[in-house]
């Protein structure tokens, strides 16, 4: 499976995320270089390519999160740059938050 990153365009939709650490069931991962620390968490995600409604869902985990991005695992591997728009579900939520990022 590919590991992508993504930095999120819709900024406060990942930092609120980020902060439900209450929710989280993983533990901060040690010696992070990022401007955002990260938490190890995993969730059920779909993305696809930002335009084309008619594009195909891929499906993925999230391996961890943070107020900058998201890494993701999948089995599709998306060239840097491409814009994506991911649904992640929660158990606790009826609808998926839908959010926009950028492979970097």
């Amino acid at each position: 499976m590919a590991d992508e990153t993504l930095r999120w365009t819709a900024h406060d939709a990942a930092a609120a995320v980020a902060a439900d650490t209450a929710s989280l069931r993983g533990q901060p991962m040690t010696s992070e270089r990022r401007r955002f620390q990260r938490v190890s968490y995993t969730v059920s995600v779909e993305c696809r390519r930002v335009g084309d409604p008619l594009a195909y869902w891929y499906k993925g985990l999230t391996l961890n999160v943070s107020a900058g991005g998201v890494a993701l695992e999948s089995v599709f591997l998306f060239e840097a740059g491409t814009k994506l728009e991911l649904q992640i579900k929660f158990s606790d939520r009826p609808e998926p938050l839908r959010l926009f990022g950028q492979v970097v």
